[in-house]
C-alpha cells in the first residue's frame, strides 16, 4: 500500500495546530503553572492529543510501508528509526514521548508537573521537528 497524503497531511496540521495550543498554555509561569489546577488539566489533554496524534501518523506509516507490527506505542518510533525516516537520536525522544503518553493515560496520578511543565517549555518543538521529518519524506 502507498502513504495516503491525505492523512499525512491531516494528521501534521493537528499536531502543529496542538503545539500552537501548548505555546499559548505555557506561555503562564511555573509556579502559576504549578497552583493552577484547570491550566495543568488543559495543557494534559493537549499534551495527550499532540502525542495521540503523532502516534496516528506514525502508526499509519508503518502499516502503509510494510515495517513491521509494532508491539507497543514506542516500538511505532523505533521503526521509523530503523527504516531511517526518523534519525536515531530524534527516534530515541519520541520513544519516551511515547513512555510518557502511557504514563499521562494510565497513571495520571504520578505525573510529576515539573515534568510537564518542562515538556512545554523545552520539548515542544519536537512535536514540530517530527512534523518536519514526516513531511519532507511523504509530502
Amino acid at each position: 500500500m502507498t502513504i495516503d497524503k491525505e492523512i499525512v497531511q491531516k494528521r501534521t496540521q493537528e499536531i502543529l495546530s496542538f503545539v500552537r495550543e501548548l505555546e499559548t498554555l505555557s506561555t503562564i509561569s511555573k509556579q502559576d503553572f504549578l497552583t493552577n489546577t484547570e491550566r495543568q488539566y488543559a495543557v494534559m489533554h493537549v499534551l495527550q492529543l499532540t502525542i495521540e496524534a503523532c502516534l496516528s501518523l506514525a502508526n499509519h506509516i508503518v502499516a502503509r510501508e510494510s515495517l513491521g507490527i509494532p508491539n507497543n506505542y514506542q516500538e511505532s518510533f523505533a521503526l521509523l528509526g530503523k527504516a531511517r525516516i526518523l534519525p536515531d537520536a530524534f527516534t530515541e525522544e519520541m520513544k519516551k514521548i511515547a513512555r510518557f503518553r502511557n504514563k499521562l493515560v494510565h497513571i495520571y496520578w504520578e505525573i510529576d508537573l515539573d515534568m510537564i511543565y518542562d515538556i512545554i517549555t523545552t520539548k515542544k518543538d519536537d512535536f514540530k521537528q517530527f512534523v518536519q521529518y514526516i513531511s519532507e519524506r511523504f509530502l
